[in-house]
């Protein structure tokens, strides 16, 4: 990936997600705050995972100058990654007990979160070449 969304640099796009992800946490803290019974906690529990993206990209922004370094690049990436497959198990696990208490698939709900997946697989790739790694092999870095 050359460009994020045909028209940003990488550079940009690292921030643009950064900012993307505060906005998810921020909505999910607030739809926390409504505290509907029995379904709260998940709506806690993506907010914290969508809030250790946050300070992963707060971290490389303040105090590494905008993903100056490897370092802060890598442990960006790999905090998207591991928080993309927990938010994952989490939301799989919210829609079985969605399915077992309502007694039909939550076909609305399943759609919603394969669309916020399909995005998460695009910044995915756009961090993956943000980072290099297309040319160095692996995905943290090394050689």
């Amino acid at each position: 990936v050359k460009s994020y969304l045909s028209c940003f640099s990488l550079d940009t796009a690292a921030i643009l997600l950064g900012l993307l992800q505060i906005n998810a946490a921020l909505f999910f803290f607030f739809r926390w705050t409504t505290f509907i019974p029995t379904y709260w906690w998940f709506d806690l529990l993506t907010f914290l995972i969508y809030g250790v993206r946050v300070m992963a990209f707060v971290y490389g922004c303040w105090k590494d100058d905008y993903f100056a370094t490897v370092k802060s690049r890598s442990i960006y990436y790999l905090t998207f990654v591991l928080s993309a497959y927990a938010l994952a198990f989490f939301i799989v696990f919210e829609m079985i007990i969605y399915w077992v208490d309502y007694g039909h698939f939550p076909v609305q709900y399943f759609f919603g979160w394969l669309i916020v997946g399909g995005i998460n697989a695009y910044h995915w790739i756009v961090l993956r070449s943000f980072m290099n790694f297309e040319d160095e092999g692996d995905e943290l870095g090394q050689q």
